[in-house]
């Protein structure tokens, strides 16, 4: 037999019993869907925060003060990320930024001082992130853009570069450049606009106001304190980064009087934040896919009982067949391609069922305001899940195939 001829009469058996194929179908449907949707989430939010830290490069050196026991440091400019960094308490101060300037292969250097505070502007008021930065963290990381206006100059004081955000939608009416806006009792002239982030850096710049280090200083901290929040640091393009890390941990140890273990600073790279996303990540990614999994065998259970069904239903048809010639193989690659059709049908339809929901979930990621978690739509995934779900249905129909290719002739023929 051709393999036209296989194809013709599985066909004609599926579309012999719509109701039962279908609902056969609905089962490989489901498991696809589920896996496609839940694995490609899972790649897409890796992807997104490895996307967002590429902005920083991979050379990127973020010191937080804490120790954390478990879990990510957090970064950005002073704000926390994931975990809480606070497991042991401690303190970065500019006495550390300076002792840090001299370490090899280290190329820039700088701290921020972050909090919140309230900010009025035309009779309103609301509480808002503001960082103290210098000029010297726009040359550090090339991640902030303007949308309108310029960044302050080390020798400015009172100027202000506001999220897009606050500008547009915190107060009823639109922060522009030139604008006055009030901070814990002292006025900023808006020099600069920011325009809107996206992922990690959406979290930190949107929502925040940058003004000079000097004046969030004064605003946050005690006369003579030299406190920030949090360090940020740039190797050399060609640099050891484990060897860097390694020496601002030993700097920052000794600066600090502590013992290894003792350390109350985290030190991450934007790499070893890679790599700790990435291991997270594959884990839930399994974990889920693993839990998924679990209503594909509900759906191969399925194509293997339509299978028996159809044996019994067709015994004597396979007896007509047997004694017209047709050997054992041809009954059973029958059954296998009729079986597998039910796993191809159903693996199109739950891939793409699949992205809808990751792209649904997407949706509600990004109308709740919390991070994006874009599904990842890769040809290696839709390959995989397609022929993931071939294979289940052949699977699935192997015995229900074997049993109908030995049966006799004699006894097929009189079956009723």
């Amino acid at each position: 037999m051709r393999i036209e001829d296989y194809l013709s009469l599985a066909k004609n058996s599926l579309f012999h019993r719509k109701l039962r194929s279908w609902l056969t179908v609905l089962g490989v449907i489901i498991g696809i869907a589920s896996v496609v949707g839940l694995v490609s989430i899972g790649q897409g939010f890796e992807h997104s925060i490895n996307e967002q830290l590429n902005a920083f490069g991979g050379n990127a050196i973020f010191i937080s003060p804490g120790r954390m026991q478990a879990g990510m440091s957090s970064f950005g400019f002073g704000g926390r990320g994931f975990g809480d960094s606070q497991a042991l308490e401690g303190r970065l101060t500019e006495n550390d930024v300076n002792a840090l300037r001299g370490i090899h292969d280290l190329e820039s250097i700088d701290g921020i001082i972050s909090d919140r505070a309230d900010v009025y502007f035309r009779g309103q008021k609301a509480s808002v992130n503001i960082q103290g930065t210098t000029t010297n963290l726009w040359r550090i990381f090339n991640i902030v853009t303007l949308e309108q206006g310029r960044f302050f100059s080390s020798s400015e004081s009172r100027a202000a570069v506001v999220g897009n955000i606050i500008a547009k939608d915190l107060f009823e009416h639109e922060i522009k450049l030139g604008d006055l806006i009030v901070i814990d009792n002292s006025s900023f002239r808006v020099i600069g606009i920011m325009e809107p982030g996206s992922g990690i850096a959406a979290s930190m710049i949107d929502n925040a106001i940058v003004i000079p280090k000097e004046d969030a200083r004064k605003m946050f901290q005690n006369p003579g304190d030299k406190e920030v929040s949090s360090i940020i640091a740039k190797a050399a393009d060609n640099a050891d980064m484990v060897q860097v890390e390694k020496n601002i941990e030993l700097r920052l140890r000794a600066s600090h009087n502590k013992a290894v273990g003792q350390e109350d600073f985290t030190v991450m790279s934007s790499e070893s934040v890679k790599k700790t996303v990435g291991n997270i990540s594959a884990a839930i990614t399994l974990f889920l896919g693993g839990i998924a999994a679990i209503s594909l065998l509900v759906g191969a259970i399925g194509i293997a009982n339509t299978m028996f069904m159809s044996v019994i239903e067709r015994t004597r048809q396979i007896g007509i067949l047997k004694a017209l010639g047709a050997k054992n193989k041809e009954i059973l690659n029958i059954f296998l391609i009729e079986s597998s059709l039910f796993g191809l049908i159903g693996g199109i339809i739950g891939v793409a069922i699949g992205f809808v929901f990751g792209f649904a979930l997407s949706a509600v990621s990004l109308g709740s305001g919390s991070f994006a978690m874009r599904p990842a739509i890769t040809i290696e995934l839709v390959l995989f899940a397609i022929l993931f779900s071939i294979i289940i249905g052949a699977l699935s129909g192997l015995f229900p195939a074997k049993r109908a290719s030995a049966l006799e002739p004699v006894d097929a023929l009189r079956y009723e």
